[in-house]
């Protein structure tokens, strides 16, 4: 570390600095200005890296050129899961156990701001590691100056998952920043204090420290995590003086999962919507999509898919007669939607053809002079029912006379 900035820096007064360089960073510079000076920029989607001349003043977030070891990837994902904030994340990986991925921004630019500012930041993390589960989260740093911004007293205070709270593979973790927090910082000049084999509260950091200030956030991961490590994070929040910083990793909108929906072929009972998944090339993983059918009876019924990073799917979806709204969502965020209506066929209102039968009783009912055939043919039956009746009881009465 090289710096040329001289003076002493309280919370009631800023002294006019020069800059700052760390591995050829520019972390500092220009004139420090009183306490809550800024105005809220607001939250900031961050969908691709920039360069370190932007990230020195504040502008987005670059890959660490000064990051010890090196050697790690740093890339902007869709997923894993459902973010915590938008679609996307950051990804970290260590292809070995000396390397380290990092990044990093300077949220006010030129502005430091107390230790204990820092109070309420945050940020999420993910892995899905099953195994040193722990050393594949990613961990949030905070560079600055032990004493002002005097020479000598520059380090870096980390804050994560170690001592704060239980790592769990296959889910997003939120870790927030109180002054019983777990920390421990990179400098050991002040008799080894607080830092990794005796961490400390961020109460006491900063108590310790209460003319010391912070310029520059960074999250990492590695070194010291398993070869080929990979953890991810988003929704870093981080408040610098009055002035809350709020950053939101994306990949950029061309690079999203998309969906479509379209009508298919009819059925006997309706038809089928045909549903089209596209999962983006970089996702974290298989991208879960969900699509709901509103029904025209009121109900709905919700299907998942899972579709590896890159590839395309194609589902149909039976729906019944009537008008039927499809929608679609990828990490929880609403990505198509789209009607299909099918008609049920009219019904068959031509009357049959009669039978012959049928036909004279039609005649017999209108008052035709064409005489039905049913009543000849009942008077012969009812006839030749009588006459063998009849012949059955004269049979028996002769017997009884003779």
């Amino acid at each position: 570390m090289s710096s040329d900035i001289g003076g002493v820096m309280s919370q009631g007064i800023r002294a006019a600095a020069a800059v700052l360089t760390i591995g050829g960073i520019v972390l500092l510079a220009a004139v420090f200005s009183g306490p809550g000076a800024t105005a809220a920029p607001g939250a900031n989607v961050i969908d691709a890296l920039t360069s370190t001349a932007n990230a020195d003043s504040g502008n987005g977030w670059a890959i660490d050129p000064a990051n010890p070891g090196g050697g790690g990837v740093e890339q902007l994902v869709e997923g894993p899961a459902t973010p915590p904030s938008g679609r996307g994340s950051l990804q970290l990986t260590t292809p070995t156990s000396a390397d380290r991925a990092q990044v990093y921004t300077n949220p006010a630019g030129a502005v430091p701001s107390p230790w204990d500012t820092l109070l309420g930041a945050s940020f999420s993390t993910f892995t899905f590691a099953t195994s040193g589960v722990a050393s594949s989260l990613p961990v949030m740093r905070f560079a600055g100056w032990q004493v002002g911004t005097t020479a000598g007293t520059f380090t870096t205070v980390s804050f994560g998952e170690p001592g704060n709270g239980t790592a769990a593979s296959g889910q997003w973790q939120t870790w927030t920043l109180s002054a019983d927090s777990i920390v421990f910082q990179s400098n050991a000049g002040d008799g080894g204090f607080c830092v990794q084999a005796t961490p400390c509260t961020f109460g006491d950091f900063a108590a310790r420290y209460p003319t010391g200030v912070w310029g520059q956030v960074q999250v990492g991961l590695g070194s010291g995590a398993a070869p080929g490590a990979t953890g991810y994070a988003d929704a870093v929040s981080v408040t610098h003086g009055t002035t809350a910083f709020s950053y939101d990793f994306e990949v950029s909108a061309a690079e999203n999962s998309t969906a479509s929906v379209q009508q298919g072929s009819a059925s006997s009972t309706g038809g089928q919507a045909v549903v089209t998944l596209n999962a983006s090339s970089v996702a974290a993983g298989p991208v879960t999509f969900t699509i709901t059918a509103a029904l025209p009876d009121g109900t709905t019924q919700t299907t998942q898919q899972s579709v590896p990073a890159g590839e395309t799917a194609t589902v149909d979806v039976d729906v019944p007669f009537g008008a039927t709204s499809v929608s679609v969502t990828a990490q929880s965020v609403s990505i198509a939607t789209g009607t299909v209506s099918f008609t049920a066929p009219a019904a068959d209102t031509t009357a049959p053809t009669p039978t012959p039968a049928e036909a004279s009783s039609e005649l017999a009912a209108t008052g035709s002079s064409v005489p039905p055939l049913w009543p000849v043919v009942l008077v012969v039956a009812v006839g030749a029912s009588l006459l063998t009746g009849a012949t059955v009881r004269r049979r028996r009465a002769g017997r009884q006379n003779g």
